[in-house]
């Protein structure tokens, strides 16, 4: 149980804080409760005036309530984190303090309200083109951003939001590694395959069997690797129907990094993929593995008889054992990341003349307009080839 500390008191239903400053004895309101969640920011509002006092800074400044625009930006951000303490991990506040260090050794310790959106396209050109941080590193930081000046906003210090007009764009990869179209060939995947069976490659636990099985239901399936870990025994049904010959897989859950199974990306993710030939064997391989335990079809070790414990996130596959693999085993095989994997799926399907409605419903996107805009260059032959049809059949009509 959390109790107040000594400067710490109970007042009026609340709490309040009482300090000494310059000679003279204040009383400060720092919540309007009393709970434990409130003793614990009251504590650490005690802790923040005794720094202030060290640092011989002004403690009022924490309890001003003067809700005027003229606040720089040290001052309101400081203010911000303190109200965000007790609220978020003391990670994210950590994250925080960066991003606004960041803020403001590039522009300035200016005033909140003075702030504009060129300021912050200056603070996002020094992070990603001079110091070459990550997309998704700036993104967090400007998150940041985002929630301070909301707040700023709703408490009259400033007038607009700047950051939530500045967006944030990921660099564009001209060797296809992770975002652009690059799917594998034929000679690739025998190339992928030979790497992982290699009994130089070790595994460190894991099954070497069922990494070449998810590998290659990726590629015969195009699932998601979230969707792939999240499957389980249940879903998939390899008996033959007339309708389906060779089984069917009901996709309905997805997982990503360290968070619980959810719906998968898209409302149409939701879907019943009917398997292949070569699809239906890598299946029944894994169900060797792991069909005993009823439970999930991908598992990351065995506790022990029976006892198995699934993939947190597919990271532990797509990222670690694929890029050892294909770095040290594969090394004619161009990197690229294993989402390829479902591009590589989809290809072959739009290649073949496959419907593009039904290639949408086995991968579960919405509609063909995905399909269109992305694989263009696997259309424009056929495209070539239907406009000269369309001309000959005009000039016969004509």
């Amino acid at each position: 149980m959390i109790k107040p500390i000594k400067g710490v008191e109970r007042h009026q239903g609340g709490l309040r804080i009482v300090f000494f400053w310059q000679g003279k004895r204040y009383r400060r309101a720092a919540t309007k409760g009393a709970t434990q969640k409130d003793i614990k920011i009251a504590n650490l509002l005690k802790k923040k005036v005794e720094d202030y006092k060290n640092a011989d800074q002004n403690p009022l400044a924490l309890f001003d309530t003067n809700y005027s625009n003229h606040r720089d930006l040290k001052r309101l951000s400081d203010e911000w984190i303190l109200y965000k303490t007790g609220r978020v991990v003391d990670g994210t506040l950590r994250r925080y303090k960066w991003a606004f260090e960041m803020l403001i050794d590039t522009i300035g310790n200016k005033l909140v309200d003075n702030i504009t959106v060129r300021d912050i396209e200056k603070w996002r050109y020094q992070r990603m083109e001079v110091e070459k941080l990550s997309y998704s590193g700036v993104r967090v930081f400007k998150s940041a951003f985002d929630c301070f000046f909301d707040w700023a906003k709703n408490n009259d210090f400033c007038s607009k939001n700047p950051s939530r007009l500045v967006t944030i764009k990921r660099k564009h990869e001209p060797d296809a590694e992770n975002n652009e179209l690059f799917p594998f060939c034929a000679e690739d995947i025998e190339k992928i395959q030979a790497g992982i069976m290699n009994p130089r490659n070790k595994f460190r636990g894991h099954n070497r069997q069922q990494f070449y099985n998810f590998f290659m239901i990726a590629i015969t399936t195009g699932m998601r690797p979230g969707e792939m870990i999240a499957l389980t025994w249940k879903d998939v049904d390899l008996k033959s129907t007339e309708a389906h010959p060779f089984g069917t897989v009901n996709i309905t859950k997805s997982k990503s990094q360290g968070q619980a199974l959810k719906a998968p990306k898209t409302a149409a993710g939701i879907r019943l993929h009917v398997l292949t030939q070569e699809s239906r064997k890598y299946f029944e391989s894994q169900r060797r593995l792991t069909g005993l335990m009823r439970k999930h079809v991908f598992v990351a070790s065995q506790k022990g008889p029976f006892q198995y414990e699934p993939y947190n996130s597919s990271f532990q596959i797509t990222n670690r054992m694929w890029s050892n693999t294909i770095h040290r085993f594969c090394k004619d095989v161009k990197y690229r990341h294993f989402y390829q994997c479902r591009h590589t799926y989809i290809s072959n399907l739009v290649a073949n003349g496959v419907d593009l409605p039904i290639i949408a419903r086995q991968v579960g996107h919405t509609n063909t307009r995905v399909l269109l805009e992305n694989y263009y260059k696997i259309f424009a032959p056929q495209l070539k080839d239907q406009a000269q049809q369309m001309s000959e059949a005009q000039k016969n009509r004509i």
